[in-house]
């Protein structure tokens, strides 16, 4: 009765046509430039060509021009194979069955070696039904056909053949037959060695999960608290998945999202790395990412600490002459970044025109500054020296927000103002400083303003015109005297 099933089964294998290629399992990965093919779920390489005997004989007669062949045959093409060292390799053979029919063999839909679905028992029955994710004519419980059954999905195969392909594994009950594999009905049986088939090459797996050392560029200058982004990262020299992980930062496989989570990379992936730069000077913070055991460092160093300038010199926007802006406090690197004499109006950054206070002139114009890297919370005291003596009466007058009116407009900021000198005092965050923030930063805009009321103080000349104006008068009364005591 077994000879019979066999010998109707083979007939009908045998004149079954070839189906069209769909797809492959991610376990499967195309190596040697597509001449063999990675089964990284048995760790096992396949012959790409899964008819190579139809072309290639390797000298061995016996081999149809169909490419099948009996298995003492099949045998000797492989050894033939080997000594020819194909594709740099000697050691190919033919796939492994696992016989657990001593001393008989019932035939069964699931699990057993004899009949259907049973992909753990052999080499070629688990790459047709978990790697190519091919089904059988019939399903666990015997019915069928299934919708799809056959030889589907070839993945990165050529030359697969919906026929009988032989095992290299003696059916042991009786060491005339061998073991096959049906790449057509799904089916496992053994046959008679005298029968023809076609045969495919396999060879032990080389899984590497270790990749080609890597490393990523550094970075230097980045400014503070900058989130950098290296440079892309090819991954090469696996031939299976691989674990990635990352410390210090995140990373993305081939453009997606930047994650910090483990996960997986393939050969040919691309990786890149993102870190956020420290939030201090000349710092350097490394994100070092893992791949297989392999790790890579990206190192990113953030700008040195610059040269504070905290005093500023130029002439004024009204030409009264030369003003000189200096300031103390707000620690190391603390300086001016912004820093002009503005007119009352008519540039861009002046308030706008005619909204300063009614009856107040600026007669050296305003003092437009930005300060950065500063301590937090830092008061700054700064001293502003004019060409010329302040009147009497002449106030600091700020245009900006405070915390009680957060809209722009004019107000007086606290100052001491002596001979030609202002001197006042801001406090990051608070009044007098624009962004009303403690953020290390202070925006200020504003100059002396003197109301139409105030008393000039005279210049030296004008002493010198009061002082021979008065000499003048006392010269003049002398010589009314005199004349006057003459008529006497």
């Amino acid at each position: 009765m077994k000879f019979n099933i066999r010998a109707i089964l083979t007939a009908a294998f045998l004149n079954i046509g070839i189906f069209t290629t769909t797809g492959a399992n991610a376990a499967l990965v195309s190596a040697l430039s597509g001449q063999a093919v990675n089964d990284t779920d048995l760790n096992i390489i396949w012959l790409a060509n899964g008819n190579l005997a139809a072309t290639e004989t390797f000298g061995v007669n016996g081999i149809a021009l169909d490419g099948t062949m009996s298995w003492q045959t099949a045998q000797l093409w492989i050894a033939a194979m080997n000594t020819a060292n194909y594709l740099g390799y000697n050691d190919w053979r033919l796939p492994i069955t696992t016989d657990t029919c001593t001393p008989g063999c019932n035939f069964s839909f699931s699990g057993a070696v004899w009949g259907y679905n049973n992909p753990n028992t052999s080499e070629m029955s688990h790459l047709y039904h978990t790697e190519l994710g091919n089904k059988g004519f019939y399903d666990t419980a015997g019915v069928g056909p299934l919708a799809g059954w056959g030889l589907v999905n070839t993945g990165p195969f050529s030359n697969l053949q919906a026929g009988l392909y032989w095992s290299g594994t003696e059916y042991a009950s009786d060491t005339g037959f061998a073991w096959d594999y049906g790449f057509d009905f799904g089916y496992q049986a053994f046959f008679n060695k005298n029968n023809l088939m076609f045969a495919l090459a396999v060879r032990p797996g080389q899984i590497d999960t270790i990749p080609t050392a890597f490393s990523f560029t550094a970075q230097t200058g980045a400014a503070l608290s900058s989130v950098a982004t290296s440079n892309t990262l090819t991954v090469s020299g696996i031939n299976s998945a691989s674990a990635i992980s990352i410390v210090g930062g995140t990373y993305s496989i081939n453009g997606g999202t930047y994650v910090s989570t483990t996960g997986t990379v393939t050969n040919g992936d691309t990786v890149t790395l993102q870190q956020t730069a420290s939030g201090s000077y000349s710092t350097t913070t490394t994100a070092t990412l893992t791949i297989g055991g392999v790790s890579g460092a990206f190192n990113v160093t953030t700008l040195a600490v610059p040269v504070a300038t905290t005093s500023y010199s130029a002439p004024s926007a009204t030409g009264s002459g030369s003003i000189t802006a200096s300031f103390t406090g707000g620690g190391a690197g603390c300086g001016y970044v912004i820093s002009q004499y503005l007119p009352l109006s008519g540039h861009a950054a002046s308030p706008p025109a005619g909204t300063a206070p009614a009856g107040v002139n600026f007669p050296h114009g305003l003092f437009d500054f930005t300060t950065s890297n500063c301590a937090a919370s830092a008061t700054l005291t700064f001293t502003i020296t004019y060409p010329q003596a302040l009147p009497p009466g002449t106030v600091y007058w700020k245009y900006g927000p405070t915390a009680g009116n957060v809209s722009l407009h004019w107000y007086q900021l606290p100052a001491v103002i002596a001979g030609n000198t202002a001197a006042f005092s801001i406090t990051d965050g608070g009044l007098g400083d624009d962004d009303l923030t403690a953020n290390g930063t202070i925006v200020d805009q504003g100059g002396p303003g003197v109301s139409g009321s105030a008393v000039s103080i005279p210049t030296l000349s004008e002493w010198a015109l009061l002082t021979l104006a008065g000499l003048m008068g006392l010269f003049g009364m002398g010589a009314m005297w005199r004349r006057s005591a003459r008529r006497m």
